[in-house]
């Protein structure tokens, strides 16, 4: 970075997330930006107040939303809990940020295409999800969508790492 250049501020939510502890501790190790992680505790993107406050008293450049109601199965018992988060969330986190200028990505799943026969994706393939957890991620990309938030939809499948709960630590669990 050069003399006068300004460090990229970048907010991400879920901070204390699989993906967004993970995010913040690669953006720390970089010069060029600002990286703030934000828990629920921190920043609740269901509660439209906590959202303005946070992106008043961090002023970000770029929001990277790492927050997600992610229990798969459980989103079968709990619509409710995983639409307010992963739709009403993501919509208000939208329409907050399109108001106060600041781009935004969001990480959605390939659970929105249901039934996959084959791979590599297209992003404009059909979608139509099986489950819940599916259903509550593609509304919230509609709802982003409809926002007119400048920024991108990143559609990831199977995160793991060696902490936390994931596919990967859940085999070697039960292997043992």
């Amino acid at each position: 970075m050069q003399e006068g250049d300004r460090a990229t501020r970048v907010l991400v939510t879920g901070a204390k997330g699989q993906l967004g502890s993970r995010l913040v501790e690669f953006g720390t190790r970089r010069k060029t930006l600002h990286v703030k992680g934000l828990d629920q505790t921190d920043l609740d993107i269901t509660d439209p107040s906590s959202i303005q406050e946070a992106l008043l008293q961090h002023a970000p450049d770029v929001v990277i939303n790492g927050a997600a109601y992610t229990a798969v199965d459980l989103a079968e018992s709990e619509p409710e809990r995983a639409f307010g988060i992963n739709c009403k969330g993501v919509k208000q986190l939208a329409e907050a940020c399109s108001q106060n200028g600041v781009a935004l990505i969001h990480v959605s799943t390939d659970y929105v295409f249901g039934e996959v026969e084959r791979v590599p994706l297209s992003p404009s393939e059909p979608t139509g999800p099986l489950g819940v957890y599916g259903a509550s991620k593609l509304e919230g990309e509609e709802a982003f969508l409809a926002s007119g938030v400048q920024g991108a939809v990143v559609r990831v499948a199977w995160l793991y790492d060696a902490r936390g709960s994931n596919f990967l630590t859940t085999m070697l669990r039960l292997a043992n």
